[in-house]
């Protein structure tokens, strides 16, 4: 087969339906444009490519077989501590995730629970995606306002947000009130360095 030359402005030998000039290939002294090209030599292409694929990973086998044991293991255990990170940051995400559904399908929570999870938010703030910890950093945001008012009545004017009525009213305590302020609020300055936001 010869190689593959792109020609302008020739008729396609397998388009008889349709005699527009166009863009085509010359592939064995026969002019097939870019969907005539694919549907005819793709699956050949697609077989090679299996078949280098094979023959690459065959030989980086063979190698790896030559390789002493002990720089063996240290190449597994390179490639199994990229696989098992992922799998463990995954599993971390969906675990703090679940425990953060307390903020919204929850009747009353108490405010030890709400320091628990934003404590959570800081810890694991890197195996958290972005999207989630955007949606947990507004709603820490109303959370401040709720902690200001209850630490500061006659400073704060604020609208009852429905996840005010939530917050479990005998729960609350000067020092609850402060531990969970301190913490949301190292969460949000957290959040607002790594993901520059003014």
């Amino acid at each position: 087969m010869k190689s593959n030359i792109l020609l302008k402005n020739k008729y396609c030998c397998k388009c008889l339906h349709n005699n527009k000039l166009k863009n085509y290939f010359m592939i064995n002294n026969h002019p097939y444009c870019y969907n005539h090209a694919s549907l005819t030599f793709n699956k050949y292409i697609i077989i090679i490519q299996k078949f280098y694929r094979a023959y690459k990973c065959k030989r980086y086998i063979k190698i790896y077989k030559k390789l002493p044991a002990d720089l063996q293991y240290k190449i597994k255990e390179k490639i199994n501590y990229n696989h098992n990170t992922y799998k463990l940051y995954n599993k971390l995400q969906y675990i703090i995730i679940n425990k953060s559904t307390i903020l919204y399908n929850n009747d009353s929570i108490t405010i030890d629970q709400i320091s628990n999870l934003y404590t959570l938010f800081y810890k694991y703030f890197n195996t958290i995606h972005l999207s989630y910890l955007k949606y947990y950093f507004m709603m820490g945001k109303k959370l401040q306002l709720f902690n200001y008012k209850i630490l500061y009545p006659e400073l704060y004017y604020f609208y009852m947000d429905p996840l005010y009525l939530k917050i479990d009213e005998e729960s609350i305590s000067f020092d609850n009130i402060y531990n969970c302020s301190n913490i949301i609020n190292n969460f949000i300055i957290y959040y607002i360095h790594r993901s520059n936001i003014n």
